[in-house]
């Protein structure tokens, strides 16, 4: 396209140009892009804006556990009293949203909890072992607030888990960001064989 509008900047484009061009990719008409570079300056083909799921949209998803159906109808309901119908994509719009923005995991997550999304995540994907083979480590912060001499924070939980399998074989909880001393405690009691 660019060498067609150098010849076309120079009045020098001519019919052969344009079916040598068609010919070379294998298409019909050539015009139609001349055409458009001579009135958006644009050599190249115009990329589709994707529409991807909005907040909103996976908040809905997670209160329906997934289903795209139920959610279109709510937005349809909101829309039609609203009186903004134009504003809802359709069903099958947003279903391929959501199957091209969710992950597999994030999809299964919506319908079957931590459990299933766990199954498409990289937790978990190690080579059938033996017990005791390999452990997994992890730090999570509790969404509780505990009182702790007199200030409320949230607790941390330090924990272990055999890959093998899948229990947690040491744990300890901090009411600070865990550091050394808590991966230590929750490694020493998932080694230690005597009572905490």
């Amino acid at each position: 396209m660019a060498r067609l509008m150098i010849l076309d900047s120079r009045g020098e484009l001519a019919t052969e140009h344009a079916r040598a061009v068609a010919g070379a990719l294998g298409v019909s008409l050539v015009w139609n892009w001349v055409a458009v570079a001579r009135c958006e300056g644009r050599l190249s083909a115009r990329t589709p804006s994707r529409a991807g799921v909005p907040p909103d949209v996976r908040i809905r998803l997670a209160v329906w556990g997934g289903n795209v159906a139920a959610v279109h109808r709510e937005l349809l309901a909101e829309a039609a009293t609203a009186g903004d119908l134009g504003s809802v994509p359709s069903l099958r719009t947003l279903q391929r949203a959501v199957a091209r923005d969710l992950s597999s995991g994030e999809r299964a997550g919506l319908r079957g909890g931590e459990g299933a999304r766990r199954r498409f995540d990289v937790y978990g994907k190690r080579p059938p072992t033996f017990r005791n083979a390999c452990w997994e480590g992890d730090h999570k912060r509790v969404p509780v607030r505990v009182d702790v001499e007199g200030q409320a924070v949230c607790p941390w939980v330090t924990w272990f888990v055999d890959v093998a399998t899948k229990v947690i074989v040491g744990v300890a909880i901090t009411p600070y960001e865990p550091a050394r001393d808590a991966v230590l405690a929750a490694l020493r009691t998932g080694i230690s064989r005597t009572g905490p």
